[in-house]
């Protein structure tokens, strides 16, 4: 007999005496609390910046894309843009506020600069995300590399110290 197979993210597998079946079970995503805490900051901000909230919201993309992009359980890409996203747009939010939330402030904040400033540092948290991850890998590899040539060296003086009594 054929056997059956469906294919997903988490998988039992059923044997019968004739056929095995795996059966596909859907992992549900443990983010409602997430999505929640950033409803209820939104509308915090929409009440309390007013007019600066629509350009905060633009100011915020990249964090927000990364937010429905991240699939994983911990959220550590969106994290990492988030916090450089968020540290851009901080200066910009805070001379907003400091001058009192108003239209005017809300005009002299839509420069070509500062969107660029801050969509640099969200540029920075992606490219963090790409760099880092190789330079784990190459800091671990000299670390190892280092650590064998320490243990070849102990073990080259111990046969030089023991001779060919002890052979490895």
């Amino acid at each position: 007999m054929a056997s059956t197979k469906k294919i997903t993210n988490i998988t039992e597998t059923k044997q019968t005496s004739k056929t095995k079946e795996v059966v596909v079970v859907k992992k549900k995503r443990s983010g409602a609390i997430g999505g929640l805490l950033i409803i209820i900051i939104g509308l915090a901000l929409a009440v309390w910046m007013k007019t600066a909230f629509i350009l905060v919201i633009i100011w915020m993309l990249p964090a927000l894309i990364a937010y429905y992009v991240d699939l994983s359980d911990n959220r550590y890409y969106f994290l990492c843009v988030a916090t450089c996203n968020i540290t851009g747009a901080l200066p910009y939010i805070a001379e907003i506020m400091m001058s009192g939330n108003t239209s005017v402030a809300f005009i002299r904040a839509i420069k070509p600069e500062h969107f660029f400033n801050i969509y640099l540092a969200a540029f920075a948290g992606y490219v963090a995300i790409w760099v880092f991850p190789h330079v784990a890998e190459i800091l671990i590899e000299y670390s190892t590399n280092n650590k064998i040539a320490r243990l070849h060296n102990s073990q080259q003086k111990l046969l030089e110290e023991w001779g060919g009594e002890i052979d490895a």
